[in-house]
């Protein structure tokens, strides 16, 4: 995992998402769980080998919802349990204002 200083636009929220993604160009789904999420990344549980510079396709869904948050990522960084994605397309930035209004407001975000 990352060590070094934090340099993050949004702040991170501790909140667990279920997650379904899609290596770019694959075709096996997966699914995973969310350890944090800001408006620039996800945390995710590693369930599935992955590599760093790889591109998801995502699906992020708050508790039971069956709509989600379609998005893609590319895998930053990568630990034995977890790894980090960061966020590819500019109207993710909304999320982002959403995660930080809903920190401000001290609203806890999981299920």
């Amino acid at each position: 995992m990352y060590k070094g200083r934090d340099r993050r636009v949004f702040e991170r929220v501790q909140a667990r998402f279920t997650v379904r993604c899609m290596i770019e160009g694959g075709k096996v789904e997966f699914c995973t769980v969310t350890k944090s999420i800001s408006g620039s990344g996800v945390s995710i549980v590693l369930l599935k080998k992955i590599a760093p510079g790889e591109i998801l396709d995502m699906e992020i869904f708050s508790g039971d919802s069956k709509v989600g948050l379609r998005c893609r990522g590319q895998v930053v960084w990568v630990s034995d349990s977890e790894a980090g994605i960061q966020f590819i397309g500019s109207d993710l930035m909304y999320l982002g204002k959403l995660i930080n209004d809903l920190s401000e407001r001290e609203v806890k975000i999981s299920f």
